[in-house]
């Protein structure tokens, strides 16, 4: 997946010579002090920012293309006059689903986030982590067979934390891969691996 991958922003390189590979059907984690890189890192598998040099590629395919969704740390991503549905509904169809199967697929991640109350709230009335797990249902229902989640766990209580624990193990057993970065080990769904990001660079363990 990743092949001698290097990044750098003018003179500052943040990551040098990274080579990992991640199969579909697991969950890996990546541990990193902040300023590391990691959100460069899941960034260039979300094919929003191209590596300065080295090769990437998603289930065999240059990344992009609809093949990683990415939730970015904190919440300005979403659209915070639109209801919880109208999110999910809204997201599912710029990613590829079709009209009658958006909502089918909203529901469904509503449901696996434990979320169903909150679909006909603007999202601007929910609590902040509220809209981090409409974040995370938004990753789930789209085409993309891969979800990059930076620092998932963030805001959650230890209940909210298990609710996307749940929902994103049922997801990867589905074949889906998961890579999430956290400054913490623990911060993101039980790892089926570890790497830490250290001076650019990524090790296992």
């Amino acid at each position: 997946m990743l092949t001698h991958v290097a990044r750098s922003f003018g003179s500052v390189s943040v990551l040098e010579d990274v080579d990992a590979h991640m199969p579909a059907g697991s969950i890996n984690e990546i541990v990193g002090e902040n300023g590391a890189g990691k959100t460069s890192l899941l960034r260039i598998l979300a094919g929003t920012l191209a590596p300065t040099s080295g090769g990437v590629t998603i289930a065999g395919s240059p990344p992009g293309r609809g093949l990683a969704s990415l939730v970015p740390a904190g919440d300005r991503a979403l659209y915070w006059r639109l209801t919880g549905r109208q999110e999910l509904e809204f997201f599912a169809r710029v990613t590829g689903v079709s009209r009658p199967q958006a909502a089918e697929t909203a529901a469904q991640a509503a449901s696996a986030l434990q979320v169903e109350h909150l679909m006909d709230r603007q999202i601007g009335t929910f609590s902040t982590g509220q809209r981090r797990r409409l974040m995370v249902a938004r990753s789930l229902v789209g085409l993309a067979p891969v979800l990059l989640l930076d620092e998932p766990y963030a805001d959650l209580d230890e209940s909210a934390c298990g609710v996307v624990d749940a929902a994103v193990r049922t997801w990867t057993e589905q074949r889906g891969l998961v890579v999430w970065t956290s400054p913490t080990v623990g911060g993101g769904p039980a790892p089926d691996r570890t790497f830490r990001l250290v001076g650019g660079k990524l090790l296992d363990g």
